[in-house]
């Protein structure tokens, strides 16, 4: 069935006729939807627009063939990139004034040698550094930048561009968004942000990106994670981690072929649902600003899972995990309902039913085993109150935040909730997975999972 006309209010046919004038190339507004996969119609000298096609927007290339070797066309494979975008002979500098030491990590050498040195190179020295990884070049097709460029088109119309002067921006330009660009982070982070890591990207010289999948090299200590207060960061609850993840990962490591390629095309849904224009209509009328800020917090939420993937046993990385639930939260709000409590997303109900059921595949028996795995840890640190531990933990990220309760009773609580799990040391590598679980469900379910202003659980669901 077609989808429902919906109206831009603030384009007329004479932008329309203008764009379609001024972008022979493309064909105008109007011919640069229909490479988006959208349609539009003039329909009482205003813009009409509906979607008639999801288009690939991502693709996963193999950089070795079936018997493991790499690829003759390794180079056209990657493809060119954006253009130098390091200073080589700064990095030589660097390195001249030991900026690798004993302690560095093989994976940051790696990184290092693969901004420094040719494509060809540099991705071979990767198959004998990993020599049981997978490797891809994970890439962004056209229809991305063709479906971002046709929404920041009827964003400036709406706020007042003239179609006179109005450019069309189809060009990968590192300016137009690095997840966008390079797409592993938004691709990956299921495989990435977790206590042990099974892939890892590697940025090229030119921007490019190579992917390795595999068990063994990307392994990393599992420390628990501190609660980082203020600029400081305090050493407790490093938790009981010992076995904590000894058979959560059971059967993951030899689909890592298929889980690259099955993301590949979840992550492309996921954006694709959040830039179908039917998603935005309020009363048959586009709402393009809401739709921006809607799209940008998905990608900020990415981000945050991005940079715990980069340093998990850092100090920041337990928060960058907590800003991505809260901007979950806050793509839930709603002027009537508010915003869903923190603890509503820690609950193990909601995880079993709107997160576990949402990921299906070989993630699905991983995402069951990271919340049985929570909820042994919740009875063990609460006891027969472990229903109330989500409640204990939503007062502990206040107290994180510095968020100042109504009285000074509640604040001295948060001390002791803080105390309480400091004593039974809870493991906060746990909270980090409910964060990546829930963007994890939103790549497997984005419309039930995302659906600006309505929570997963909620009865108001249109």
């Amino acid at each position: 069935m077609a989808k429902k006309w919906l109206r831009l209010a603030s384009v007329d046919g004479a932008a329309v006729a203008t764009l379609r004038q001024r972008w022979g190339g493309v064909g105008g507004l109007d011919g640069l939807a229909e490479l988006a996969g959208f349609e539009c119609r003039v329909i009482d000298d205003r813009l009409h627009v509906r979607e008639v096609d999801r288009p690939v927007l991502f693709r996963a290339r193999p950089l070795q063939t079936s018997t493991g070797e790499l690829r003759s066309k390794v180079r056209g494979v990657i493809g060119p990139g954006i253009g130098r975008v390091v200073d080589v002979d700064a990095l030589h500098g660097r390195l001249a004034d030991g900026a690798v030491g004993p302690s560095t990590s093989a994976t940051k050498v790696l990184q290092l040698e693969a901004l420094m040195n040719d494509e060809g190179a540099i991705v071979q020295r990767i198959m004998e550094t990993t020599p049981s990884a997978h490797l891809f070049a994970l890439q962004s097709t056209e229809r991305v930048w063709q479906r971002l460029a046709w929404w920041r088109a009827v964003r400036a119309l709406d706020d007042g561009v003239s179609a006179d002067v109005l450019q069309p921006r189809l060009t990968s330009q590192a300016l137009s968004g690095m997840l966008e660009l390079q797409p592993a982070a938004l691709i990956l982070f299921p495989l990435q942000a977790r206590a042990w890591p099974f892939a890892t990207s590697f940025m090229l010289r030119a921007g490019q990106q190579v992917t390795a999948v595999g068990d063994g090299p990307f392994r990393r200590p599992v420390l628990g994670g501190v609660w980082p207060v203020a600029h400081l960061s305090i050493g407790v609850f490093a938790g009981v981690v010992d076995g904590l993840y000894q058979d959560a990962h059971n059967g993951l490591f030899d689909r890592g072929v298929d889980l690259v390629r099955d993301l590949t095309g979840r992550a492309g849904d996921m954006i694709n649902h959040v830039t179908d224009p039917a998603l935005w209509a309020r009363d048959g009328v586009l709402d393009v600003v809401e739709q921006q800020l809607f799209y940008g917090s998905v990608l900020l939420a990415v981000d945050a899972l991005a940079e715990a993937s980069a340093d998990y046993n850092g100090t920041s990385s337990l928060w960058a995990c907590l800003r991505a639930l809260d901007i979950l939260r806050g793509l839930w709000t709603t002027t009537k309902r508010g915003t869903p409590r923190l603890s509503e997303l820690l609950a193990v109900p909601r995880l079993r039913q709107h997160v576990v059921a949402s990921i299906d595949g070989p993630l699905h028996g991983w995402a069951e085993r990271i919340v049985a795995i929570y909820q042994r840890q919740l009875i063990r640190c609460y006891g027969r109150h472990h229903q109330q531990g989500p409640r204990r933990l939503e007062q502990v990220r206040h107290l994180l935040h510095g968020a100042r309760g109504p009285s000074q009773a509640e604040r001295l609580h948060r001390v002791e909730v803080l105390n309480h799990l400091q004593d039974q040391q809870f493991p906060t590598s746990l909270l980090m997975d409910i964060a990546v679980l829930w963007w994890t469900a939103a790549l497997y379910n984005p419309k039930g999972i995302l659906t600006p202003g309505v929570a997963p659980w909620s009865t108001n669901r249109p």
